[in-house]
This record gives C-alpha cells, structure tokens and sequence, in this order.
C-alpha cells in the first residue's frame, strides 16, 4: 500500500527547500530585513491594514512561497500574528506566487502558442493580483481597527540560537509533511485520486465546449504545458483559435487542483499543520477556482 523507498525519496527531495525555507524565514527575521522590505509591499499591505511583518513574507512570495509562509507561520507561533492573519497574510501572497512562476511557465508557453501564450500568462497573473486584492480588502474589514498593535521585528540577538529554532521547525514540517505524504500514497494506492478525477472531468465536459476545446481543458488539468501543447496542434491544424484555445486552458486549469491535490496537500499540512493546512488549501483553491470560472465566461 504505502512504499517506504518512495515514501523516503520524497521526503529527500523536500528537505533542501524547507531546511533552506525556514534558515531564509529565521535569516529575514533576525537580520531585521522585514523593516526594509516593507516599503516594496507598502501598497498592499495598507490596503489590507495588516502589520508590518507581513511586509516581507509577501515580499519573500515573490521568490520562495514555502520561506514567505514559513515566516508567517513563525510570527504566529511566536504571538506577532494572529491565526486570522496569518490566513490573510498567506492567501494575500497569491499574486507574488504566481508572478515566481514566470520563468518556468512563460518560456514553453511563448514557444508553443506565442502572444497566445503571453496572454494565458497574463490572465494567469490577474487572477493571483485578484486573489491578493480581494483578501486584502477582506482582511480590512475583517482585522484592521481591532485595537491590535503589531509588532516590529529589529535586528540582532538570537545567533545560534535562531539557527537551532530554524533547523527545528524544518526538522517539524518535514516529519508534518512525512505523514501528509503517507496519506497521499495510500489514498492514491486506494484509487480516491482516480475516483475524484473522473467526477471532475465529467463535470468538465458538461460545460459548452467544443470536443477540440474540451481536449485541451482536460490536458492543461495535468498541468499547463501539456495543455498548451494540444492548443497548439488544434490552433495549427486550423482546428481552433488562440482566443478559444486560452479560455480553454484557463478552465482546465480551474480544475488542475485535482492532479495538483497530490504535492499541494503535503506542502500546506508540512508548513501550516494538520489543523491550518487543509482549510487554507481549501480556501485558496475555492477561491482561485471560482475567479478563473468567472473569468473564462465574462
């Protein structure tokens, strides 16, 4: 059912980015690198009314998620942040997570499909943008005026001792995400994957596609490139157009979570817990898949 060998692979192909996630977390933290990044994040962060803290880890978003949610994760375990805004601070980071994906999404779609390309990039960029903007407002109302003074993070102390703190928390989110793993493995091993894609692709095909449109929504909910790959046939066989091609992509995309379920639920139960990972999950794939829905059919 579940294959220690694999099970023990995975968790080695992890470990350097979450050793190397939370030493940056700790590095950020101690060297008192929050104060100067938070003009860069100014804007959103007074939008939401958030603190200061959450400066950086957006900032952070934009080069590592697993080290901007670590941070925040942190600041909440240390009392700086409340579990709310810590949510917040998290689901605020969709924009700066899907402009790091530029240089491995943005290459292979502009060789395969051109300014088509370009322009799914784009509206992949102003679905994040919208994410963060809408949970920015949502956290104005919902946090700022509460009478809560956030805290400034300043620079020095800690030393070894920070390292140590540091190398512990990774130690934590992977045996965390070992476990998530195993679960996964054995759900696979069980067919509740294979179960749960077919009832999404049936409901993918109940939408009005065309089969060649209906073709491509179901290859990019493997993923992007193979997505972008059958556009591009179908475009230059005269099968479809670009515009009808993006739109399609867009909505396989909305139910990519299904095969993105197996690597994304392990990193959220790793960072955030057994108890914050899945609703936050939850949270961030309802809404992305309900404003790329709303997207595709404006």
């Amino acid at each position: 059912m579940i294959n220690p060998a694999a099970l023990l692979r995975d968790v080695l192909f992890l470990a350097p980015s979450v050793i190397g996630g939370s030493l940056l977390a700790a590095f950020l933290m101690e060297r008192g690198v929050m104060n100067k990044l938070r003009p860069l994040a100014a804007p959103f962060v007074k939008l939401s009314g958030l603190g200061p803290e959450t400066a950086a880890a957006f900032i952070t978003a934009f080069f590592d998620v697993r080290s901007a949610n670590t941070l925040l994760v942190t600041l909440h375990r240390e009392g700086r942040l409340s579990r709310r805004e810590m949510y917040l601070a998290s689901l605020m980071n969709a924009f700066p997570a899907a402009v790091r994906h530029w240089d491995s999404m943005l290459p292979p779609l502009l060789a395969l499909l051109g300014l088509w390309g370009a322009l799914y990039f784009a509206y992949f960029l102003l679905v994040g943008l919208a994410q963060t903007l809408l949970f920015a407002l949502l956290s104005r109302l919902l946090v700022a005026g509460s009478g809560r003074v956030s805290a400034v993070v300043t620079e020095g102390g800690g030393g070894p001792n920070a390292l140590k703190r540091a190398l512990r928390r990774a130690v934590k989110i992977l045996a965390t995400s070992a476990a998530a793993l195993a679960v996964v493995e054995l759900a696979t091993s069980l067919g509740l994957f294979g179960v749960l894609n077919s009832y999404v692709k049936s409901a993918v095909s109940a939408f009005p596609l065309s089969a060649e449109e209906l073709g491509v929504a179901v290859a990019s909910m493997v993923n992007y490139a193979a997505g972008a790959a059958a556009a591009a046939a179908l475009i230059n066989a005269g099968l479809l157009d670009g515009w009808r091609a993006v739109k399609a992509m867009l909505l396989g995309s909305a139910f990519s979570f299904v095969t993105a379920l197996r690597a994304v639920l392990p990193y959220y139960v790793g960072v955030f817990g057994p108890r914050d990972g899945p609703l936050l999950m939850a949270i961030s794939t309802s809404v992305r898949t309900a404003l790329i829905l709303a997207l595709v059919w404006i």
